[in-house]
């Protein structure tokens, strides 16, 4: 996300805008927080599955769980 293309920024903004209606600043992202009844079990699990088949190395993937 701190990588955007000027054109994946652009994508991103009008996909925000468009689902959301949200206009975002420049230097804001759109950032969804856990229900606070989820445990940590349920919190890595979703961030697995929200994240699966986007990590570059293994090392990413244990960072992300």
């Amino acid at each position: 996300m701190l990588n955007f293309t000027p054109k994946s920024r652009y994508i991103y903004e009008k996909a925000i805008k468009e689902y959301y209606h949200i206009d975002l600043k420049p230097d804001e992202l759109l950032v969804r927080v856990p229900h606070n009844r989820l445990n940590n079990t349920e919190i890595n699990n979703l961030a697995a599955s929200s994240n699966q088949g986007r990590f570059n190395s293994e090392s990413d993937q244990r960072k992300a769980v």
